[in-house]
């Protein structure tokens, strides 16, 4: 088994945060690693918003054409913003906002699967490809491409409460993660993990713990926060949602190098310190098919 020396340090850049927010990295410092371990900021995230999301963007008379049939397409960034994709420019100011419709949204969000779907768009030059997830609202078929390819969810803020309901910014575990409008999923410092190539964090989807009526059980957004949550849960491919940077910050509040040898191959190098440091989880490394 191959292992490293234990890390000397370890620390979010709070430096690189504050000047691109949308785009910070870990920090790991080891003798045992190598220079592209460490890194201040990832230079493809730092001009994301200006470059990527103005990049993707396809001529109008695609959207038009697609918008008679009831086809739209979003995007949605890394700070767990949503847009339609033609939206330029894309800011805080014209991202959709409507609470209501983005916990729809959000609720509906599951991967393409579905061979009719990926006909739908075979005649654009394999556009399908762009959009790995959907959101479907009755008729209409919303195709999603998030600007983390594998992660439709960003969780944005934490929340401390007590209900057991998945509709709202509260959850029955002492602290959630809120994401869409103020959908919620209990956190669990043991479902963490950090990307090997970006350093950004991300959390395992889980469904909603807590105690449930009969009806309650019947609707399945109650028991998971959303479709994609539903097929992470049950399917025994686990799916993970990103963290967005200001929250990775103030996680980050939580981290500590581990104080023993580890298995490079897994594990981040990093522990997550609960309970004054009674309880203390080892972050691994997010699964190689998650990664870019």
């Amino acid at each position: 088994m191959s292992r490293v020396p234990k890390i000397t340090a370890i620390s979010f850049n709070r430096m690189c945060h504050q000047n691109f927010g949308h785009a910070c990295s870990y920090r790991i410092f080891s003798s045992a690693r190598s220079p592209s371990r460490v890194s201040a900021c990832n230079n493809e995230d730092e001009h994301y918003i200006e470059q990527w999301l103005e990049e993707i963007i396809k001529p109008n008379e695609f959207y038009e054409r697609h918008a008679h049939h009831r086809r739209y397409f979003y995007n949605i960034d890394l700070q767990g913003r949503l847009f339609l994709e033609e939206t330029r420019p894309k800011s805080i100011a014209t991202s959709l906002k409507s609470e209501a419709f983005l916990n729809f949204f959000f609720r509906q969000i599951r991967r393409i699967s579905d061979d009719e779907e990926t006909e739908l768009l075979k005649n654009d030059h394999d556009a399908a490809k762009d959009y790995p997830f959907v959101s479907r609202c009755g008729s209409e078929m919303n195709f999603i491409r998030p600007a983390d390819e594998f992660a439709p969810i960003v969780f944005h803020g934490l929340s401390s409460s007590s209900s057991s309901s998945c509709d709202s910014a509260v959850g029955d575990s002492p602290t959630s993660l809120t994401f869409g409008g103020s959908l919620i999923q209990q956190f669990s410092s043991d479902a963490l993990a950090i990307s090997k190539t970006t350093n950004r964090l991300y959390h395992r989807l889980l469904h909603c713990e807590g105690q449930m009526t009969n009806d309650e059980q019947k609707a399945s957004r109650q028991v998971y926060p959303s479709k994609l949550h539903q097929y992470s849960v049950t399917s025994g491919s686990p799916e993970y949602g990103l963290i967005r940077s200001a929250l990775a910050v103030e996680l980050s509040n939580n981290f500590e190098a581990t104080e023993e040898d580890f298995d490079v191959e897994v594990y981040s190098g990093m522990e997550f310190i609960e309970g004054n440091g009674s309880i203390r989880n080892k972050i691994p490394w997010l699964p190689e098919v998650h990664e870019n």
